[in-house]
């Protein structure tokens, strides 16, 4: 999905969000987990989105048991967990001329560690992804981001005026 009128239509015409993994419905009150790790009898990466804590504990003692016997099962190695919380945050940037970080519009946690490719948020949450659409222009960008729940607090003391970010309030000074 290119641009946020896809995005909102899509959102609006599908009446269901699930979970890819157990295909249970999204709650937006639970916490989720991204898991990868490297597989090495394939070798490639195996990366699992939207699991809950259950499922992460499970998948963190199955690659602890293989590691341990090192048989002719698979190895897996350089187990990670990420919060799908922080994922879906914009990627920041240092801005040397505010001193302080500021959002990417073009990437969030998730593009920045693994890819596009595992943007996936808007079809297993139903939430419209934090990262700058085609037909979006940044300062819209910017206050849709700055009003969302997930980042509510996050930027109450920067904006985004004549194409660049200021700081306002008692940061402004």
């Amino acid at each position: 999905m290119n641009t946020l009128k896809e995005a909102k239509e899509f959102i609006a015409k599908t009446k269901e969000f699930n979970i890819w993994h157990n295909n249970e419905p999204y709650d937006k009150n639970k916490e989720y987990f991204f898991v990868d790790y490297w597989n090495r009898s394939n070798r490639s990466w195996v990366r699992s989105s939207y699991l809950t804590m259950d499922y992460v504990s499970g998948a963190s003692k199955q690659c602890q048991v293989n590691t341990l016997v090192r048989k002719h099962g698979e190895q897996r190695t350089d187990f990670r967990v990420n919060s799908e919380r922080y994922l879906d945050l914009p990627y920041q940037i240092w801005n040397e001329e505010l001193d302080c970080y500021v959002p990417d519009d073009k990437e969030n946690n998730r593009t920045k560690l693994y890819g596009g490719r595992f943007e996936t948020t808007i079809y297993q949450t139903g939430q419209l992804p934090l990262i700058r659409f085609d037909d979006e222009t940044k300062e819209d960008w910017f206050k849709r981001i700055k009003t969302d729940e997930r980042t509510s607090d996050r930027y109450k003391n920067l904006d985004f005026v004549d194409g660049k970010f200021i700081k306002i309030g008692k940061e402004a000074n």
